[in-house]
């Protein structure tokens, strides 16, 4: 039998268990039997905890000490029941109880450090109480606080706060400060404007609070104040402010509708801000309004009524409405009643300021064509008329020159019988102004008188000239051309003893061309009768029939014995009167424009002249000064080609010939 006097268990400490009879002065059980015996042998402390004693279970953790009787194969419950055996029986021991010391009814026990002694001065000497008021234990209390003898959780139930404390109270403020004192929170520094104490968060010119720079004001605007989003606004007078009620007090809109603007309105009506323009679009009208409609009628009447214009007067003499000028018998239109027929005379008429003269002739009449001017002293009768008579030709344009319909050049399509001179082409335009040229020539009964008043006195320089034409008057050059007095003149003009009209007396020739005159004479004799020598181109525009263009000054009809002033058919002579032949008459009624005489014209001559187109102008003469002038027309000796209207012949200005005459042209 065994007796388990004190089982003893240590925590983390070396057993060492015995199957055989063991022997020990201390700590054994003897048996007298051959039962097993069963020793368990602790030492008291443990070095891997330090030093401390371990707890040891005491008595009160084990019962009642129980004998058992162990076979071989016996085996012991935990209550120190014998709880099979080979056919023992558990018997209870009446014996006292052993102390831990095995002392039977000692009263040695072990301490809380599992000291076993009777020492009670000495208890828990040896070792201390753990975390869990365990002596000897070995629960230790972690960071966060925790009690227990398992490291491998410690502190996963707290953290260490600010100041590095596990499970301390301390926080860190919005200021950075750490403290567990909340009475000082934040009191170091300032917030935000997000409310974050010592924060970077700004609030921008737009209001918005963040730290972000880079969006800074890009959520407004600034106002007209230079606020962010703010709210003033500049009203139309320029007003910065964010009082509604007062927009544009301050100014008013000018007229072109800008406030506060400096555009003005002229009394043109025109709006803008240019001071130096006023009124220059317009004037006033006759109300004085600036581009009003009023005027003022022939009466003096102003009103924008178009309807009564001139209802309240008439026109006076000088064509003024309502005017009280008058005409008086001179014709004198005035409104001075003072002078009347103080600037005129009566005419032959009885007429005051009238335009009748009486000429030379006795006669009284306004027409100038038939007045009886010194050369037609007598008076001198062509054809039962005065031989003075003068026609107006009427100014306009032709084809000057060799050509017509028919016949454009010398040598194609011209009539039979004609003939033609390169010095007549090339056909060009040429205009000629209105003016007058004698219906015939200049007859020896008209000359005679100019031979009885010539005493040699050249005319005045200048005298003759065309009113168009600059540079056509008498050149004092020419003085020493003229005869130096009547009888020489006399004498020079008696030129050929068979063919002459001139008679040193008059005769039956009185009614003849003049022929045997010198350029020079023939110019002198039309300024002596108030005249002037024609143009080529006036001549040739007569001759033509102006813009009809004649081939002949009758027409384009050939030449026919006895019909035009040509004797070469036998009945037409030298000596015939003037206007003779009425058919060969040009369109104005000029007698003898081709026939009876070659005529002299103030042109000197040019072969080129037409070609080159020096006549191409209008009221033109040729002025290229040369010893040769130009005679036209053909004479009473001429084939019928020679008739035409374009024939251009050269002659000396010194030159006489029984075939030369001439006529004289006026001007207006």
């Amino acid at each position: 039998m065994i007796r388990l006097s004190q089982p003893v268990i240590g925590v983390g400490l070396g057993v060492v268990l015995c199957l055989a009879a063991c022997s020990s002065e201390s700590d054994s059980v003897n048996s007298a039997d051959s039962e097993t015996a069963i020793e368990f042998e602790l030492p008291a402390t443990d070095a891997a905890s330090g030093g401390q004693a371990h707890a040891l279970p005491g008595p009160e953790d084990f019962g009642s000490v129980v004998s058992v009787s162990l076979s071989d194969s016996a085996e012991v419950d935990a209550g120190g029941q014998n709880i099979q055996s080979d056919g023992g029986t558990p018997t209870d021991s009446a014996a006292p109880p052993l102390d831990c010391l095995d002392v039977p009814g000692g009263d040695a026990e072990f301490d809380d450090c599992g000291v076993c002694d009777a020492d009670d001065t000495n208890d828990n000497e040896s070792c201390a109480q753990d975390c869990a008021d365990v002596w000897g234990g070995r629960s230790t209390t972690d960071d966060c606080g925790v009690c227990d003898a398992d490291d491998g959780n410690n502190n996963d139930t707290c953290e260490r706060d600010c100041a590095d404390v596990w499970d301390g109270n301390a926080v860190r403020d919005g200021c950075g400060v750490c403290d567990d004192n909340p009475d000082n929170d934040n009191t170091t520094c300032d917030e935000d404007c997000g409310g974050v104490p010592n924060g970077s968060a700004y609030v921008d010119d737009c209001g918005v609070c963040d730290a972000d720079d880079t969006n800074d004001n890009s959520s407004c605007e600034r106002d007209c104040a230079d606020v962010w989003s703010g709210s003033a606004a500049q009203d139309d007078c320029g007003v910065c402010d964010a009082d509604d009620s007062n927009n544009n007090d301050s100014c008013v809109q000018d007229c072109a509708d800008v406030w506060a603007g400096t555009a003005t309105t002229d009394d043109c009506g025109i709006c803008d801000d240019d001071d130096g323009n006023n009124n220059a679009t317009c004037s006033q009208d006759c109300a004085q309004v600036w581009g009003g409609s009023s005027r003022t009628d022939d009466c003096g009447v102003c009103d924008d009524n178009e309807t009564n214009d001139n209802e309240s007067c008439v026109q006076d003499c000088a064509n003024v409405w309502g005017g009280s000028a008058t005409r008086d018998d001179c014709g004198v239109c005035d409104d001075n009643n003072g002078n009347n027929n103080d600037t005129c005379v009566q005419d032959c008429n009885d007429v005051w300021g009238g335009p009748a003269l009486q000429d030379d002739c006795g006669v009284c009449d306004e027409d100038p064509s038939n007045d009886c001017r010194i050369s037609c002293d007598g008076p001198l009768l062509c054809q039962g008329e005065d031989c003075c008579l003068t026609i107006e030709v009427g100014g306009g344009s032709f084809p000057m020159g060799r050509g017509t319909e028919n016949c454009t050049g010398c040598d194609t399509g011209c009539p039979p019988a004609t003939s033609c001179s390169n010095n007549e082409t090339a056909e060009h335009e040429a205009s000629v102004s209105t003016y007058y040229l004698d219906k015939y020539e200049v007859t020896v009964g008209r000359f005679r008188n100019y031979v009885d008043s010539y005493d040699g006195t050249a005319p005045t320089t200048g005298a003759g000239a065309h009113p168009l034409i600059a540079g056509t008057g008498w050149d004092s050059d020419w003085d020493s051309e003229l005869p130096n007095n009547s009888s020489t003149l006399s004498g020079d003009v008696a030129c050929d003893n068979s063919y002459e009209t001139w008679s040193a007396s008059a005769g039956g020739s009185e009614d003849s061309a003049m022929n045997c005159v010198s350029w020079y004479e023939a110019f002198a004799f039309c300024i002596w009768d108030d005249a002037r020598l024609p143009t080529e181109l006036e001549w040739e525009y007569a001759a033509a029939g102006g813009d009809e263009n004649r081939l002949y000054p009758w027409g384009s009809e050939s030449p026919g014995t006895g019909t035009y002033a040509s004797d070469l058919y036998g009945t037409i002579s030298w000596s015939t009167p003037v206007g003779s032949n009425s058919l060969g008459n040009g369109l104005w009624g000029h007698s003898d424009l081709s026939g009876s005489a070659l005529e002299w014209v103030f042109d000197y001559w040019d072969s080129t002249w037409y070609g080159n187109g020096g006549s191409s102008c209008d009221d033109c003469a040729n002025l290229s000064s040369t010893l040769n002038h130009v005679a036209r027309g053909g004479f009473w000796a001429d084939t019928a080609g020679n008739l035409r209207s374009t024939r251009r012949i050269t002659a000396s200005a010194m030159s006489r010939s029984a075939a030369g005459g001439f006529r004289c042209a006026r001007s207006l």
